[in-house]
């Protein structure tokens, strides 16, 4: 997935954000976490709120952190509806000068799902200079959230990027020895209709064509099955994500 796609997600912006929080994630990331009332907190990346939102009730304040402005007005409208008076929002890459944009220190930084970009190392150094308790982060574990029998349907070839292993060889050339926990997420897997169910997987094929789509849409004609009055694949869709985090304190004495 490349670097930089604001496009792609500012058009994906609240149906993400709604779907990401029915999945579990959400819950069982925060529990791993085991927040502090003390705690100022930098969610980099931090899409519609996902983590931000649930989490801002049990931290002192949060400072949201995205290039989509489209996401970032969803945490703020989400704030507003939840009189949520702790989150500042910025708008933000991984790439620029994190000076520049005044991200400053906190207790704990979290990069959820979103720790995507062709220089990791550089990426977890930021993450790592900008703590001073606690740097937590969460990567895919094998094709993550990806339908790979779909995928490959459209005729592409389907790249699984980097699994969770390549970004904790990262931490231990760094001398970073981080504990790692893993969830599973609950992905949706019925729905009322052919079309429902197409609409459901965009979010894999960015740019996609539309013989892509003729090929994918005939898959799930092809695999499709009714059950109680509803549309389902006939094979489970699993996906785990890997939570990867470490102390600061703990790694200067090592």
């Amino acid at each position: 997935m490349p670097v930089d796609r604001r496009d792609f997600w500012d058009r994906r912006a609240s149906e993400f954000s709604k779907y990401a929080a029915t999945t579990g994630y959400p819950e069982e990331f925060i529990r791993i976490l085991k927040p502090r009332m003390k705690w100022t907190v930098l969610d980099m990346a931090c899409g519609g709120g996902t983590i931000a939102i649930p989490l801002a009730g049990r931290v002192k304040s949060i400072t949201a952190v995205d290039f989509s402005q489209q996401m970032l007005d969803i945490v703020n409208w989400w704030c507003r509806a939840g009189h949520i008076d702790n989150v500042k929002t910025l708008k933000g890459r991984w790439e620029d000068d994190w000076d520049h944009l005044e991200i400053g220190s906190h207790d704990v930084t979290i990069a959820s799902r979103s720790l995507i970009g062709d220089d990791a190392k550089s990426l977890i150094q930021k993450l790592d200079k900008a703590a001073r308790e606690a740097v937590y982060i969460s990567v895919a574990v094998g094709a993550g959230p990806f339908d790979k029998p779909l995928f490959a349907s459209s005729g592409r070839k389907f790249n699984m990027g980097q699994d969770y292993v390549h970004y904790y060889n990262i931490l231990y050339e760094m001398g970073i020895q981080a504990n790692v926990a893993f969830i599973p997420e609950r992905h949706r897997s019925q729905w009322d209709s052919l079309e429902e169910a197409l609409n459901d997987q965009r979010w894999m094929f960015h740019g996609i064509t539309e013989e892509e789509e003729d090929r994918v849409r005939a898959y799930l004609k092809r695999h499709l099955i009714k059950v109680m009055g509803r549309w389902r694949l006939p094979y489970a869709r699993q996906c785990r994500w890997a939570i990867m985090w470490w102390q600061k304190d703990r790694q200067a004495n090592r």
